[in-house]
């Protein structure tokens, strides 16, 4: 086959979007089509991910992206929802379709009006979609579980690391950034041991969207009355967003604790009995809840979307109700019936969910996908009559999810 698939990521921080990216390239691969990445040339970790056979094309801007592209009718997907003369340009010249990685309520809809069709990575996120009356492919295109970054080996150490990403723009994090080398340097390395007890852990960037602070601020006092349950974080963020967490972390004492970013996700969630997730409402999938299950660590989580997407009650995790709905009265009654290696939910007994989330499910999703686009035209040849509209409130909508 000797067709070519263009994908746009011109993101210059690493994330889910990018990771995305990844799996997108190996699945057309199996395929059989060849594909090319365009990517912000500001970005280095475009370098370090296995993309298989696609080529990788840095571009610094606008026009540099027309350039790499064919003049008419190429298939494009893109991760990032671009604005202005290049969004333009890619609609009328392309057959444009985008990826939503994150619902839409909160952003702007412009730039994601400009595609043909626009793919969601859960059902969640879809609802949003069908929601703001844009076109969408009807199945969710569900992440992979990027577990295999590593070999798989045994538990391997693992060592404290800075949980700061630095804010290059502000000056404290360019302070951070010149200092924080030369701290680390002189400390003695840590070595993460679990601690005797019920271990929560937070597996994720420290970052606003998760909304951690929010969530602590009603159950770090909850979880301060069980002197059993620890808590590790394995992430980092910038100074503000983790002076922040810490803040509502307070009521725990030196049952917290921070490893910074880690790579070996094998080893952090072999570490741990429950990934504890954030806030649900900004999140696209949660592709550390799918991750924690491929390695055998429970989930616990609100029992909301995409939660409910990705997690089985009682088998791969368990759920409680919002705790700004309750005080958090649900998150006590579970946590107050988990006992340290007593009846632990064990994801690896279910693998016929985790395979909803591999590169063989991911790949015949995107065949299927690949195969259903065939009616797409660029908007400059005539316009195009969406598969769907939907009502026009998202609340409407995610209503009933």
């Amino acid at each position: 086959m000797n067709m070519r698939v263009y994908q746009i990521n011109l993101c210059e921080a690493f994330g889910g979007s990018e990771v995305y990216t990844r799996f997108f390239s190996l699945a057309l691969q199996k395929l059989g089509l060849k594909s090319t990445i365009l990517v912000n040339s500001k970005a280095d970790h475009w370098r370090t991910l296995d993309l298989g056979q696609a080529d990788l094309v840095p571009v610094a801007n606008g026009r540099e992206v027309l350039r790499v592209l064919p003049d008419r009718d190429a298939l494009v997907f893109s991760h990032t929802a671009i604005d202005g003369f290049l969004g333009d340009a890619l609609a009328k010249r392309h057959r444009y379709v985008g990826f939503a990685h994150q619902p839409l309520y909160l952003k702007a809809l412009a730039p994601f009006r400009r595609f043909r069709l626009v793919l969601g990575v859960s059902e969640y996120v879809l609802a949003s979609v069908r929601a703001a009356g844009l076109a969408c492919y009807a199945r969710p295109l569900y992440g992979v579980a990027d577990v295999d970054r590593v070999e798989r080996r045994p538990l391997q150490p693992l060592y404290r690391g800075n949980e700061y990403a630095h804010d290059r723009g502000s000056l404290r994090g360019r302070a951070l950034g010149f200092l924080e080398p030369m701290t680390s340097a002189l400390r003695s390395p840590e070595v993460y041991h679990r601690r005797r007890g019920l271990t929560l852990g937070i597996v994720s960037p420290i970052v606003e969207m998760k909304q951690f602070p929010k969530l602590f601020s009603l159950v770090a006092p909850i979880i301060a009355r069980y002197p059993e349950v620890n808590l590790e974080i394995f992430g980092s963020g910038t100074a503000s967003a983790v002076q922040a967490l810490k803040r509502s972390l307070e009521p725990l004492g030196e049952r917290v604790r921070f490893w910074g970013q880690q790579t070996d996700m094998r080893s952090v969630y072999g570490g741990i009995d429950f990934l504890f997730t954030g806030l649900p409402e900004r999140e696209g999938l949660g592709r550390n809840v799918v991750e924690a299950q491929m390695c055998g660590a429970a989930v616990l989580a609100i029992h909301s979307p995409p939660f409910t997407e990705t997690v089985l009650e009682g088998k791969t995790g368990y759920f409680y109700r919002d705790p700004r709905e309750d005080g958090g009265a649900d998150f006590e009654r579970q946590l107050a019936g988990l006992k340290e290696g007593v009846d632990l939910p064990d994801p690896l007994t279910h693998p016929e969910h985790l395979a909803r989330f591999t590169l063989p499910a991911f790949t015949a999703e995107v065949s299927r996908l690949l195969n259903n686009l065939d009616h797409l035209v660029p908007s400059g040849k005539h316009e195009f009559t969406p598969w769907y509209r939907a009502p026009q409130t998202v609340t409407q909508t995610l209503q009933g999810i």
